[in-house]
């Protein structure tokens, strides 16, 4: 169950990245600005996998890896794809 939880946590995050990068680009604004949320996930996510990995530990730990590595996934394509189509 609590796998099943911080996997949903995951996606709904990595969609509200997805979603608000698509935002700035429509609006226009700075590269900078486009790039914000996804460096930001990737940060928390480097930051979860360090708290799941040395704080927590054990299964709860595990779960908190599998929400870093899903934000991490999310940040690292939507930062991919943006920046392509910024050049």
């Amino acid at each position: 169950m609590l796998f099943i939880l911080f996997t949903i946590i995951g996606i709904v995050a990595g969609i509200a990245i997805v979603l608000l990068t698509r935002q700035f680009r429509k609006t226009n604004k700075s590269k900078l600005v486009i790039l914000v949320p996804s460096i930001v996930s990737i940060i928390i996510a480097v930051y979860l996998m360090y708290l799941g990995n040395v704080k927590i530990k054990g299964i709860d730990g595990a779960a908190y890896m599998l929400l870093s590595l899903i934000l991490f996934c999310f940040g690292g394509v939507v930062l991919y794809l943006t920046d392509k189509k910024l050049d």
